[in-house]
């Protein structure tokens, strides 16, 4: 049970921890996530039998998922990224049982989907708030800006304010400023890009880039 190839005490000690709840599973049936966190559903440094069963759970609508944890849970983006299903249910089984090496989301084609601000948030001034991003390929940066359509007319037409280049990790916080530009940031047409260059063929001589926008726009309002 502890994978040192012997059956000895050792492993009569992990049944008696695992019956006391010293310890939560043993080590052959649990793996560290592939990439990232993804997996990780409970956050505890390893992916195993009790995450599955809270996407289940999840799926069955016993319990509720946080925005981190439900990036995490979303394992197989087959249905499409931000869905948890039986594919992710069934991808994550797979993976602790050695079916898999890897998790579909790990070797994914890059992506990047905007989670929050994605529409109709009202961000006051002076609040801190998530940024929420995911991506199927881990690692790299990525940048931030936000684009301020409150000044000009169509969907093409903004003005872009770049807000950080961060560590692809999902998430940033951000202090939503007074002013862009000079400018009262007031106003209820903004929309969220992140972006960054992956390796979106492996034959390529260089990466390309990978972005997303908000689905519709955003507001700054008054504190």
């Amino acid at each position: 049970m502890n994978q040192d190839g012997l059956v000895n005490t050792a492993d009569a000690q992990l049944f008696t921890d695992f019956n006391i709840g010293k310890i939560t599973a043993f080590p052959a049936c649990q793996k560290k996530s592939p990439c990232s966190q993804s997996g990780d559903v409970n956050g505890n440094t390893f992916v195993n039998q009790r995450d599955v069963l809270m996407i289940q759970d999840y799926i069955l609508q016993k319990i509720t998922l946080s925005a981190d944890q439900k990036i995490r849970a979303d394992v197989n983006p087959a249905s499409g990224n931000g869905v948890i299903d039986i594919f992710d249910t069934l991808s994550l089984q797979d993976y602790i049982q050695g079916k898999q090496s890897s998790l579909p989301v790990c070797t994914a084609p890059p992506s990047i989907t905007v989670f929050s601000p994605n529409g109709g948030e009202q961000w006051p001034i002076g609040s801190t708030q998530t940024i929420r991003w995911n991506t199927a390929s881990k690692g790299g940066t990525v940048s931030i800006a936000i684009l301020d359509y409150n000044k000009t007319t169509g969907d093409t037409n903004f003005t872009p304010y770049t807000i950080t280049d961060s560590t692809n990790n999902n998430s940033y916080t951000w202090v939503v400023p007074s002013t862009f530009g000079g400018a009262s940031s007031i106003g209820n047409n903004y929309k969220l890009l992140i972006g960054g260059y992956f390796w979106t063929d492996p034959g390529a001589d260089r990466p390309g880039l990978i972005q997303d926008t908000s689905d519709a726009p955003f507001s700054i309002v008054a504190q």
